[in-house]
């Protein structure tokens, strides 16, 4: 599996949100995939987060906004602890995101695939899908970045960004300008969150 983690460009953003918009959801497998994609395209969910109970992932009601919250995994995060998983204070529910995300992940966890199954079955599925599309480095890793220059492109502070999503400020700046001022123009253009 790659680790490539840099965010799509907007043009990359662009081609594909119109490639999700045409999966073939009446199969399972192409549901899921709409789903998953939906997922991590418009939270910046951590891949793991999909398939483990830790993650605890659901849409809470505060003060009439719907909020997506999840626990992620924090490698290192507390010395010799092993297994530690951090709630983030989640994100706002984008109107693209047309189901429920709470019940997809349930849907997930009834699998009886093992976690390490899960991880490749999540990778190999968005490499072909990003291959068939012509974004051959898509990935979990990828969608995630890319959710974070997004918030931080509409203007969302990174302290923000990093309480909603449970990612350091470091990673947040390192990525941040890949986009560029034209890209950046053209994908807020595009955005209809």
């Amino acid at each position: 599996m790659g680790s490539t983690k840099h965010p799509l460009t907007a043009q990359e953003v662009i081609l594909l949100d119109t490639a999700i918009s045409k999966i073939d959801r009446t199969t399972n497998k192409g549901a899921w995939l709409y789903k998953a994609l939906k997922v991590f395209r418009y939270t910046g969910l951590h891949s793991s987060a999909l398939y483990r109970p830790e993650a605890n992932i659901r849409e809470i009601n505060q003060a009439g906004t719907l909020i997506i919250v999840w626990s992620r995994p924090m490698k290192g995060a507390k010395k010799g602890v092993k297994n530690y998983w951090k709630e983030v204070k989640g994100v706002p529910k984008s109107q693209h995101l047309d189901f429920d995300v709470s019940e997809f992940y349930q849907d997930n966890l009834r699998s009886k695939r093992k976690n390490s199954a899960w991880k490749q079955l999540i990778y190999d599925r968005l490499q072909v899908f990003g291959k068939e599309i012509g974004i051959p480095e898509l990935s979990p890793n990828t969608l995630r970045h890319t959710a974070f220059m997004i918030f931080f492109e509409m203007g969302i502070p990174e302290i923000d960004i990093s309480d909603m999503t449970g990612t350091s400020i470091k990673t947040i700046r390192e990525y941040y300008n890949r986009m560029g001022p034209k890209s950046r123009a053209e994908l807020m253009k595009k955005q209809g969150w």
